[in-house]
């Protein structure tokens, strides 16, 4: 077996293959991703090293740029695109885990498909679930637009198409605040009324729509707010 591993014993890629993945450390997990180490030091100590840098968070490692771990010692190219490479299969092995057929019977349920897919780097994003009419996931996708210095714009255009495309009877919208308070503003309000009305057009219904953050969500309640206006009216 090539490599420059630092035990013949317990090589993380015969033990992965004897025991499976579940059973390694993040540091020997690591070490395969890095792969044959370099003359200086074997894979192993390049992987500890790795994770101290990050504090052990492999959060921490999947935001670092790639100008950053080309400069860690031992790394280079090579290591950093294939550390980076495997840590987002498994980010979007996660994003695709309940789409597709999965069933939306709570808020809770929405909250579950959509929060990895909350952007690592702080920035606003608007992604929509699909669904069918018994409320079967057709599909998820992200509908954001241009970028605006207090977030982004909706991509109607685009969510408008999806619905088509899958002629989904549904649909829930979902935006995440980068400052993590998931207090809906009146901006959320006001675009939930008005999608309500266009998607209604062609027969599609606002299911709902939900501010994420990493730590939980809120329901923007523009029904309850559009009957307390007709009220006062």
């Amino acid at each position: 077996m090539n490599g420059n591993w630092s035990s013949n014993e317990q090589r993380p890629r015969e033990r992965l293959l004897r025991l499976g993945p579940a059973d390694l450390s993040d540091s020997e997990l690591l070490a395969i991703l890095v792969g044959s180490g370099t003359r200086a030091e074997p894979a192993d100590a390049i992987a500890h090293h790795l994770l101290r840098f990050v504090q052990g968070s492999l959060v921490r490692l999947y935001r670092l740029h790639p100008s950053e771990l080309r400069q860690l010692h031992g790394i280079g190219d090579a290591r950093g695109a294939a550390i980076l490479a495997g840590m987002e299969l498994g980010r979007r092995m996660l994003l695709r885990n309940e789409e597709h057929g999965g069933i939306i019977s709570r808020p809770h349920d929405a909250y579950a498909c959509l929060r990895e897919r909350i952007p690592v780097a702080l920035h606003e994003t608007i992604m929509a679930i699909y669904l069918d009419n018994r409320n079967h996931i057709l599909a998820c996708n992200e509908v954001a637009g241009r970028r605006l210095p207090a977030g982004c714009e909706l991509d109607l255009r685009h969510l408008l198409k999806t619905c088509l495309a899958h002629n989904a009877s549904g649909v829930i919208l979902a935006h995440n605040h980068p400052s993590e308070d998931v207090a809906p503003s009146e901006r959320d309000i006001q675009m939930s009324r008005e999608l309500e009305g266009i998607l209604l057009a062609i027969g599609v219904e606002l299911v709902d729509h939900l501010v994420l953050a990493r730590h939980g969500y809120a329901q923007v309640h523009w029904k309850e707010v559009s009957a307390e206006n007709e009220k006062r009216a």
